[in-house]
This record gives structure tokens, C-alpha cells and sequence, in this order.
């Protein structure tokens, strides 16, 4: 499958490379945009693979949910099309999923 990381993802990822950089180092912030996108290929390889979560809002149904080596308490949360796996977001497992996730909007490409 073909990964589409939407854009409130890529804010996602680019809150938390910031943060590295500024608590830590660059090798820290470094490390992590490898193992996201590491994470993202084997979501792409393997869709199923990720922990299927409900949340009230209806666009998020069938929305999984999988760890990112190396960064235990991040998670990719993404949903599976025809062709393409959507990163819906890229979060700790401390944020509050069901406030953030009860407005999350989905943004899918188009799909052959």
C-alpha cells in the first residue's frame, strides 16, 4: 500500500522533532524521523498489523493504531483505503486520543 501522511501528522511530527531538538539533541531528533518513517513503511507493508481503536467520531472508523521503534510511548494512528494506508496522526500515548480524535478530520487522496 502507498502511505499518505496527511497534514495534521506532519505537524505532528515536525511538534515533536522541535521538541528533541530543543529537551535533547539533534541525534535524538534525528533518530526519531527514521524510526517514523521506518514505522510508516511497515504500516505500508503491513496494515493490519496496527491496534484497531474506536473513537466516537465516525470518520475515524476502522482507525489502528501502532508503536514506533525505539520511541515507546509514540504512536502512529492511521487508517487503511483501497490502495493507501492515511497517517491520520503522530502521537504520545499521554495526549488525551478521545478529545484530540472527537474533531479529527480525514484528509484521503484520491485512490485509483
Amino acid at each position: 500500500m502507498k502511505p499518505f501522511v496527511q497534514h495534521a501528522a506532519r505537524q505532528d511530527i515536525l511538534d515533536q522533532y522541535r521538541y528533541f531538538l530543543d529537551v535533547d539533541s539533534a541525534e535524538l531528533a534525528n533518530r526519531f524521523l527514521s524510526a517514523v518513517n521506518e514505522a510508516i513503511d511497515k504500516i505500508a507493508r503491513n496494515p493490519d498489523a496496527g491496534v484497531p481503536r474506536k473513537f466516537v467520531n465516525p470518520l475515524l472508523t476502522g482507525l489502528r493504531c501502532r508503536g514506533i521503534t525505539g520511541f515507546d510511548e509514540m504512536r502512529i494512528c492511521y487508517m487503511t483505503g483501497r490502495d493507501t494506508v492515511t497517517i491520520i496522526r503522530v502521537l504520545h500515548t499521554r495526549r488525551d486520543l478521545g478529545a484530540i480524535f472527537a474533531e479529527q478530520g480525514v484528509d484521503r487522496p484520491e485512490e485509483d
